[in-house]
């Protein structure tokens, strides 16, 4: 299914997407660490670890949207939400390590790039049924 649908040129090539992320989970799993690690009490560590798991559910779910149903027009949504809580772990992170936030940057990075592919590739696929 993804292979026929119209990408822009500047889609990377499919390896790239393994490869670049599994050198940010590595990332995300110190900084999570570092956090585990680092925070002063037991509380503080409640909204960096539940941001932490959103954006793990919430990037798993827009490959469930995406790719499992080929809802393209709801995944820019789950893209956005995602993007949202990867901005906000960085932040709440870093109030614990501000290590922990740099390791999560990248990441915030890369869905920036991706969520600029999942709209160019939703635009030009329009006229196409989900």
């Amino acid at each position: 299914w993804y292979e026929a649908l119209a990408k822009p040129a500047w889609t990377p090539p499919n390896w790239v997407f393994p490869a670049v992320w599994i050198p940010l989970k590595v990332l995300q799993s110190v900084a999570a660490w570092l956090v585990w690690r680092s925070a002063p009490t037991t509380q503080q560590l409640y909204l960096p670890l539940a941001l932490f798991v959103a954006h793990l559910f919430l990037g798993s779910w827009w490959n469930v949207v995406f790719f499992g149903r080929h809802q393209m027009q709801q995944s820019v949504k789950w893209m956005a939400a995602f993007w949202c809580s990867i901005a906000a772990s960085i932040a709440a992170f870093s109030q614990v390590s501000p290590l922990a936030g740099l390791l999560f940057a990248p990441t915030q990075l890369w869905v920036t790039i991706a969520a600029k592919l999942n709209w160019d590739i939703v635009k030009l696929n329009a006229a196409k049924k989900p």
